[in-house]
């Protein structure tokens, strides 16, 4: 057991004394709350109104004079239950207070276990050791207050004696008077987009804060910026009166920019404040174009009837995305729309494709198809457009020609024809097709027993041997019929065929039709 004596409070100095003070007898706890104690070494018994009806309570304190629990340094007291009944639990409660306006160190408090009391558990843990409980604390800070729960039973009728059963041990740190160094500090933090197209906004986002211990006074940033970097107003540095701020403020500033190059752009940001303070960080920004190629691509000759197919292929050489890409083909006049592929819109007389955004390196092919009714050189264009792009443009050429369509159309009239009569052959040339034919030359073919009378037609004809030989006929418009009648005799009875064969300037082989007619006595 620790001794009793105690240092005046006015011997503290700056290193630690440890302190050990022996609580004189309890002997209050047996009393009844409300009664006073004759011995200053004893604990006070506290008022009425702050205990509970069932509850008794008592206090010790250091220094060992004080009048009231008020004015103890250190106090300790003790909250036990009046009354209890044999086998059944109940706890009472030690408080461990720091009335100071410092922190003590190095608390340990002992508490005996009465040999009538079954001890079953202390909150918070205490180390037993006997018939003792020992409790640690390693700091008790100004105004804390340690409470510590002990709970047993006891096993028959009788007093439970918790008095002069509690030891505190406890240490005071050094005296110190500390003077505070603080420090101001400005941080800057950045977010800006890795990469952008060029046109774009570059938002940037610069967020100061002070994260040290005094005020950041005066704090400016002023930026000159790069060529081909400017403010969203067109300038081409900006600056930033950040102002005051203290420990802990934070503010925010959004700057935007635009480029007017591709590039890699590199911003050294300073922000400077009042007594050297200062604050750095680097933006590192590139600016990327699209930059688009156009194909176009249509078949040289279609005959007319026929449709025109065009292929229009688009590529983004650049290295920035192409955005809103627009396809356009104006179409020629004369030209009927038939289709497009790819969504293709007819929009007055153009078909529009919007595909959207074209990534670097990537093609979109689309199609259309037109018709025309005239022979006629159809010329048209595409032009390709995007966000930020330049404007590319192709052409595309198709001869539409006609096509001479000559029909031979070949009757007798009279079949079959008695012997010594005439036969009449009607030979009709027919132009079905949709350009002129041109060059066209008849002749006629006789077998044995045909003899040539006469003819009739557009053009004279001229015998020579069994062949008959009509002058050419210059032009045959479309949709024109050219007809010949030519008047053969029957000479003797027979099966004969006559034929007709008629070469044009178009056709590469003559055609030819053959009529058969009986001759009969």
């Amino acid at each position: 057991m620790k001794s009793n004596k105690i240092k005046p409070w006015t011997c503290l100095s700056a290193v630690v004394v440890l302190f050990t003070l022996l609580l004189a007898p309890l002997s209050s706890f047996g009393q009844l709350v409300g009664e006073d104690s004759s011995s200053s070494n004893t604990l006070v018994v506290g008022s009425a109104e702050s205990i509970q009806q069932n509850t008794a309570y008592a206090w010790q304190g250091f220094p060992q004079g004080a009048a009231t629990p008020e004015d103890t340094m250190v106090l300790i007291s003790k909250e036990v239950p009046r009354e209890v009944r044999p086998g059944v639990d109940y706890s009472y409660k030690i408080m461990v207070t720091n009335n100071s306006s410092f922190q003590v160190d190095n608390v340990v408090l002992t508490e005996r276990i009465p040999p009538n009391f079954d001890f079953i558990s202390a909150s918070p843990d205490g180390e037993v050791r006997d018939n003792f409980i020992r409790f640690e604390f390693e700091a008790l800070a100004p105004r804390q207050v340690e409470v510590i729960t002990i709970t047993g039973a006891t096993n028959g009728p009788g007093d439970v004696n918790h008095l002069n059963e509690t030891d505190l041990d406890f240490a005071i740190g050094p005296l110190t008077s500390i003077t505070s160094v603080v420090q101001p500090q400005m941080g800057l933090l950045v977010e800006a987009p890795e990469d952008t197209i060029i046109g774009d906004l570059i938002p940037m986002k610069l967020t100061f804060r002070n994260g040290g211990s005094a005020p950041v006074f005066d704090a400016n940033l002023s930026q000159t910026l790069p060529s081909g970097l400017i403010t969203d107003q067109g300038l081409d540095r900006f600056e930033l009166p950040i102002g005051n701020l203290f420990p802990g403020d934070i503010k925010i500033f959004d700057v935007a920019l635009r480029s007017t190059a591709v590039g890699d752009y590199r911003l050294d940001l300073l922000a400077t404040a009042r007594d050297g303070i200062s604050a750095e960080a680097v933006v590192e920004t590139a600016v990327y174009k699209p930059s688009l190629d156009i194909v176009a691509e249509a078949p040289a000759m279609r005959f007319l009837g026929n449709q025109i197919r065009s292929s229009i292929s688009v590529t983004n050489r650049g290295d920035g995305e192409a955005r809103d890409t627009v396809i356009t083909q104006y179409l020629a006049a004369g030209t009927d729309y038939v289709t497009a592929d790819e969504g293709g819109a007819l929009l007055d007389n153009t078909v529009v494709w919007n595909i959207g955004t074209l990534n670097p390196g990537e093609t979109k092919v689309v199609t259309s198809s037109v018709g025309t009714s005239n022979i006629m050189m159809v010329r048209t264009s595409a032009i390709a457009e995007a966000y930020a792009a330049d404007t590319v443009e192709d052409a595309m050429v198709t001869d539409v020609q006609g096509v001479a369509a000559v029909l031979l159309r070949l009757g007798d009239i009279n079949d079959p024809v008695p012997v010594g009569d005439n036969e009449v052959y009607v030979v009709q040339v027919d132009n079905q097709g949709s350009l002129a034919g041109t060059g066209i030359q008849l002749r006629c073919i006789l077998e044995e027993g045909m003899e040539y009378v006469s003819s009739s037609g557009p053009t004279e004809a001229s015998v020579e041997g069994n062949s008959i030989f009509f002058e050419t006929l210059p032009v045959l418009e479309p949709g024109a019929v050219a007809e010949w009648r030519v008047v053969i005799k029957a000479r003797k009875a027979a099966d004969v065929r006559f034929t007709a064969v008629i070469e044009t300037d178009q056709l590469t082989e003559p055609v030819q039709e053959n009529e058969a007619t009986n001759f009969y006595n």
